[in-house]
């Protein structure tokens, strides 16, 4: 195996030729598998089902699986763009793959907007994560509980998903279901550029200072040869 994930009920493991499988708890969809053929379990917490409202409760449940399930659908997307997966993450109930070029696919439970497709809808079907720049591509990615999380090449972060504690670090807590970027006011070259520049003056003779008492003509004298 390359990579492992492990969510609240379900893992994820991804293989050394970019295959990902999944196992465990899927009642929200997270292991990538339509396990029952139930399209209508993505549908809202309160939806309706033959014309009457119903509960999610209330819809046809994904099976879970106590074997690992290829994600074909996953495979058939990343092998026709020859782009294959080179990460996986679980979050509480959703999981998210990335790619090659840095592209992002998830899918399980949406809820709170952390699949990132602009909705609340859960998915069984990986889906592309939209409102992310093509340029530079994602290099990491991490998943809380409800939210989701990625870093650019070139130290962008964007976050969405669950915000109601203010993990998104907008300044605010509302949930955002889209990809949102977060004002972090860093940048490591210039940081990197000020720690040289400090080292090359505390190095330079110029910066050395001699301090010595009144009338103290030794230590003068030695500051002075």
């Amino acid at each position: 195996a390359r990579d492992v994930a492990c969510g609240w009920r379900h893992s994820l493991v991804l293989t050394r030729t970019g295959e990902v499988y999944g196992f465990g708890c899927n009642t929200d969809g997270q292991l990538g598998v339509d396990t029952t053929a139930a399209a209508a379990h993505s549908a809202p917490p309160r939806t309706v089902l033959n014309g009457k409202k119903v509960k999610r409760s209330e819809l046809p449940a994904l099976a879970d699986s106590s074997t690992p399930l290829l994600l074909s659908t996953l495979r058939e997307k990343t092998t026709a763009a020859d782009d294959p997966v080179v990460s996986i993450h679980a979050g509480f109930c959703h999981s998210i793959a990335r790619t090659t070029s840095g592209k992002l696919f998830a899918w399980g439970w949406g809820r709170a907007g952390q699949l990132g497709q602009g909705n609340r809808n859960s998915s069984f079907e990986p889906l592309l994560v939209t409102g992310l720049p093509s340029a530079p591509p994602v290099k990491q990615v991490s998943c809380g509980a409800y939210h989701s999380v990625a870093l650019l090449e070139d130290g962008q972060l964007f976050a969405w998903g669950s915000n109601k504690y203010g993990q998104l670090g907008l300044g605010h807590k509302v949930d955002q279901l889209r990809p949102q970027l977060v004002p972090v006011q860093y940048s490591r070259s210039s940081s990197r550029a000020r720690s040289l520049s400090s080292r090359a003056r505390s190095r330079s003779p110029s910066a050395r200072t001699t301090t010595s008492a009144p009338g103290d003509t030794t230590a003068a004298a030695a500051a002075a040869a």
